[in-house]
Order: C-alpha cells, then structure tokens, then sequence
C-alpha cells in the first residue's frame, strides 16, 4: 500500500488503469486496502487533449471525499505510453513484477496530486510488449505467491501470462 510522504496523510489513495479507450479507477483505504469505490468511464489516452490529464484526474476525484490531503495515485496501462502523460521505460522479462523501484513520479500542476506511473513489460517475442496487465499480476502474485503455470487475461488485446518462480516468464 501506498503511505503518503507528505505531510497532510490521506486514509485513501486511487488506482487508476487508464488503457487507450478506457480509464478505470479504485479509491481504495490506505489503511486496510479495501476499495472504498471504482468507476469506469470512456476517457481513455486517445480521447484526451494533450496536457489535460492532471484535469481528467481532478474531475475524477471531485465525488469523492478528498480534504486538504495529498492525494497519492498510481496509474497503469497506456498512461505511461509515449501517446500517454508521460512515457515510462518498459521492464524486460523474464522479471521479477516487483516493480515499485521503476516506478515514476509525474510532475503535476496541483501540488496535492502525488501521482506515480508503473512501466509495462517488453520481451524480445512478438507479443513483445503490454501495459497495464503487470500490474493485474502483481495482485495476482500477491494472493498465488507460490503459483507456476498460465494465467489469462481477457479483453480486447487478451493475454496469456506463463509465470512461475514469482517471475513472468513469458506473454
């Protein structure tokens, strides 16, 4: 779970998986880690005006109970794309999914927005990329640690995950 650096603590931070025509959200306690709410809407990055997506967020969190904290966020998926906020390296598989040591920090406008993007994964294979689903995995790892063999992900670009040893392996 994310803890705030900052000063002003918040007991909830958001999950966002903001793919190429969708943007998904959680607002989930920092606390306990249950999701306090989840909402998707159409905003995916093709439908966002360059440099509005500090205001995509903001508009996002205004239903939500948000005082002076700072807010901590972190996105996946095409957000960190070069067509996204801001690109993000990719990570080379086989690899750990433990990812937070790549994990980048966006400069934002609004000083209460503490927003991080998670980078996707690369192989030398055709498929040879994808964003968003490593994240998917992490959650996955962390209730299967033990897990070996393939996970599925369905959606309009579905995947095939081979995992094994707390690795992806290959996709």
């Amino acid at each position: 779970m994310l803890k705030s650096t900052e000063q002003n603590y918040n007991p909830y931070w958001v999950g966002i998986d903001w793919g190429t025509t969708n943007l998904q959200y959680g607002v989930i306690s920092t606390e306990t880690g249950d999701i306090i709410g989840t909402e998707g809407k159409q905003q995916g990055i093709k439908f966002i005006l360059e440099g509005t997506f500090e205001d995509i967020i903001l508009e996002i969190l205004v239903s939500h109970v948000f005082e002076q904290e700072v807010i901590d966020i972190l996105c996946c998926g095409m957000i960190g794309s070069k067509q996204g906020w801001q690109e993000i390296d990719y990570v080379q598989s086989p690899c750990n999914p433990q990812l937070a040591k790549n994990v980048v920090k966006v400069t934002t406008k609004n000083p209460r927005l503490n927003v991080r993007i998670i980078p996707g994964l690369m192989q030398s294979q055709i498929p040879d990329i994808m964003r968003g689903e490593e994240t998917q995995i992490l959650g996955f790892f962390n209730k299967n640690p033990d897990f070996k063999g393939a996970i599925y992900f369905t959606g309009t670009h579905a995947k095939w995950i081979k995992i094994g040893g707390g690795e992806v392996i290959f996709f």
